[in-house]
């Protein structure tokens, strides 16, 4: 996977102790940091979750609707270490922002595509 589709080359140019903290609340200039910490990463999430579109809200024209969801999710992936991990999270920040997310199965096809993209992620930014 080339750097575009992970965000790393944004990434890769700070230093880890820039990424961004976990933050239930980020305002609209964590919220801008984030993005930019993760770039193209932040971008492929969005996407992955509009496509799985786990709450029901994709109506086709409104592709940013999982944008605050990806602001939170994405700092707390560095503490996971497996996909149940990352099914976990999404479960957790799912129900926070909208209450009752399902039952936490539903968020494992999402979380098999979310944790080698961010390995992917961090594996380059460990390396620049």
């Amino acid at each position: 996977m080339n750097d575009k589709m992970t965000g790393a080359s944004n990434a890769a140019t700070r230093p880890m102790s820039d990424e961004p903290k976990p933050n239930p609340h980020p305002n609209a200039s964590e919220k801008k940091q984030i993005k930019v910490f993760y770039g193209e990463l932040y971008e492929t999430v969005e996407a992955l979750f509009f496509r799985h579109d786990p709450i029901g809200i994709n109506f086709e024209d409104n592709t940013d609707k999982y944008s605050p969801e990806v602001s939170t999710v994405l700092p707390r992936l560095r503490s996971c270490s497996s996909v149940d991990d990352v099914q976990r999270v999404l479960h957790e920040e799912f129900t926070r922002w909208f209450g009752d997310a399902g039952p936490p199965e539903q968020y494992t096809p999402i979380a098999a595509e979310l944790w080698p993209l961010w390995n992917d992620f961090q594996s380059k930014v460990r390396n620049a």
